[in-house]
């Protein structure tokens, strides 16, 4: 039976409807001990900090040609390849290449030296220089003598360079198992290694083109061969990643060998809506034997299935979140449903932040777009989608996201305007936070002081650590007021008990009593 998980909110107007998706915005906070997993939220939020991060580094000018670069669509993240698909093509490319280098005579005094080559442009900061002919004599020498290749690099003292060599002579055997088959290479992998790093990627690469050509028999010849030398077997779980759809069947035969309940649910998650409604259906249809599917629906992964799968019933997903984390009320987890589909949205769809930013769109056509595409969401909460999306957009462009705060009235509006100061514009130049706050009265309610200057606080610390001098110089060149001082506060609370006459200098900028009486010491 499903609990009653509406929300006890009743719209009677826009401006209600709004109001009260803010209060859920900004009053729900995390539950102690829910079983959600934090990397389902870590990987969305850096994302979100490297996009803000190449803007800023991209300067004056910037965006037009990052725009060019990459187009009207302009996604920016730190993930842009589907390593779960099968990287053939790729291999095939290599091998290609190091046919066109002739082979020496001494194929590994040839990779040897390569290899040295290599490490004197490996620079401390994990830099490297020119990496394709070192590549290609790895590709012969695996040709000729992989035991050998293989323990050169194991013998290798310098971990730095290692670790890089480690992913090249990777790329260069795997490159080798499209002329010798991957069953052909298999003895590659031996009992003494088996822990290595190097053994630990060619084996999930290994998985991942396994997956990709779903030959039950020849992952049972490849385990064979593997139990003979001593090697880890390659699970189901490893071969999720690129296994096709539409031999989800042969995959319910793997998945009988392995123990771990969330095997299923991973190989669900990598097919999107289409693998959301294969999962469901076989869950629904009772064929599993009743420990498995009690193992799978109990487990924290078929939680995390839910939280990323926006096309399977919002109900349904409310419903399985509830029974999984009972400690957790129901505002909490629509709140964290919301989060993360919209999420979802402004990473992987067109980068509506972008088009906000430079005018493209407006913030009621943001909301209208984000909604079209969580229609069930939408028409359960359509005033948390505008909450979640004012935070966002407010970083990108602050008095044109003003415009979603329009129909509240005046405390409302304030409280709502204040929201992103403590979540948002980390990492960003710290101008964007000092016009934003321009938009916002510093008296705009008995909370709003305060508020402010812990915002200072928290990204002045932060800013100066990340910016230095500059930041300083920035501080000390702002406008005369309220916010300067709370700037100049920041400075003096993070530097008093190590730089007091650092302190002292940006104490004397305060002018503002109410500012003044929170210095540390009397000045």
């Amino acid at each position: 039976m499903k609990p009653a998980l509406r929300l006890p909110v009743r719209i009677a107007t826009h401006v209600v409807a709004f109001g009260a998706g803010w209060l859920l915005w900004s009053q729900v906070q995390p539950d102690a001990g829910e079983q959600l997993s934090p990397a389902v939220e870590g990987k969305a939020a850096g994302e979100g900090t490297e996009r803000r991060r190449l803007r800023e580094q991209a300067g004056s000018g910037g965006e037009r040609v990052l725009k060019q670069l990459f187009g009207d669509g302009f996604k920016l993240s730190v993930a842009n390849e589907d390593w779960g698909r099968s990287r053939h093509e790729h291999y095939v490319k290599l091998l290609a290449d190091a046919s066109e280098v002739a082979p020496s005579a001494d194929r590994a005094q040839a990779a040897r030296s390569a290899i040295d080559d290599f490490a004197r442009t490996v620079a401390a900061d994990d830099r490297f220089g020119a990496s394709g002919e070192m590549t290609s004599r790895l590709i012969h020498w695996m040709q000729s003598d992989p035991d050998a290749a293989i323990a050169h690099l194991e013998a290798m003292e310098d971990n730095r360079v290692r670790k890089h060599v480690t992913y090249f002579l990777t790329q260069a055997a795997m490159a080798v198992t499209t002329q010798e088959g991957l069953l052909g290479c298999a003895d590659w992998f031996k009992a003494e290694t088996r822990n290595s790093d190097f053994s630990n990627q060619l084996r999930s690469q290994f998985a991942r083109e396994l997956g990709a050509k779903a030959d039950l028999n020849e992952i049972t010849a490849i385990n064979q061969r593997f139990d003979q030398t001593g090697a880890h077997p390659i699970l189901p779980k490893l071969l999720a990643t690129s296994w096709p759809i539409e031999k989800a069947g042969d995959f319910l035969v793997l998945a009988k060998q392995d123990n771990s309940p969330d095997v299923l649910t991973d190989f669900a998650m990598k097919h999107g809506e289409e693998g959301a409604r294969w999962f469901e259906n076989l869950l629904a249809a009772g064929t599993l034997p009743p420990e498995k599917q009690e193992e799978i629906i109990s487990n924290r992964a078929y939680g995390d299935f839910m939280l990323r799968n926006p096309s399977v019933d919002l109900e349904r997903r409310l419903e399985v979140l509830a029974a999984l984390n009972p400690g957790s009320t129901p505002e909490h987890l629509l709140f964290r449903i919301t989060n993360r589909d919209i999420g979802s949205v402004l990473r992987n769809g067109p980068d509506y932040r972008f088009a906000f930013r430079n005018g493209s769109m407006t913030a009621e056509e943001v909301v209208n777009a984000v909604s079209s595409s969580l229609p069930q969401l939408a028409a359960r909460s359509p005033e948390v989608i505008r909450a979640y999306l004012f935070g966002e957009l407010a970083e990108e462009d602050g008095a044109k996201a003003m415009a979603l705060l329009g129909n509240l009235p005046e405390e409302e509006k304030w409280k709502a305007a204040m929201r992103p100061v403590t979540s948002m514009f980390h990492g960003v130049n710290p101008q964007q936070f000092y016009d934003y706050l321009q938009h916002v009265p510093v008296d705009a309610s008995p909370e709003s002081v305060n508020e402010r200057i812990k915002a200072w606080t928290n990204l002045g610390r932060e800013n100066h650590a990340r910016l230095g001098d500059g930041y300083l110089n920035w501080v000390k060149g702002l406008p005369d007021g309220p916010d300067k001082d709370m700037a100049a506060l920041s400075i003096v609370e993070s530097s008093h008990a190590k730089d007091r006459k650092l302190a002292d200098e940006f104490a004397g900028i305060i002018k503002d009593d109410r500012i003044r009486q929170r210095i540390p010491w009397k000045p």
